[in-house]
């Protein structure tokens, strides 16, 4: 019987099955976005901690852009105060990420010679 695409991925991630019966799996990219990264990001803020391996995060905000936006894809055109606000959190925490890793940060400096 052929194999659904989460049955692949599953097999691909799966590492063990503990006592509990929950079921560790390794995750090799994270996505953010908008809505509720800046709350995941606020608990490890506050515990001291960083995500491991920080250049396995692709950040987008997706929820609260809006499809017209004029020639600017600035948050400044976000009408809603709301999406506004939740899209410049996500940048914030974008380039928090960036500052913390030294390797990314000197990369993202040569690429746009800041």
């Amino acid at each position: 019987m052929p194999k659904t695409l989460y049955d692949k991925l599953w097999e691909e991630h799966h590492i063990t099955t503990l006592e509990s019966s929950e079921s560790l799996i390794y995750i090799d990219r994270q996505y953010l976005h908008e809505v509720t990264s800046p709350q995941a990001f606020e608990g490890l803020t506050k515990k001291g901690l960083l995500p491991w391996r920080i250049n396995a995060n692709i950040a987008t905000p997706d929820h609260n852009v809006p499809t017209e936006r004029g020639k600017s894809f600035g948050a400044e055109n976000i009408k809603d105060e709301i999406s506004k606000i939740q899209v410049v959190e996500l940048d914030k925490i974008v380039i928090s990420l960036v500052l913390s890793n030294s390797t990314l940060h000197q990369l993202i400096k040569v690429l746009f010679m800041l």
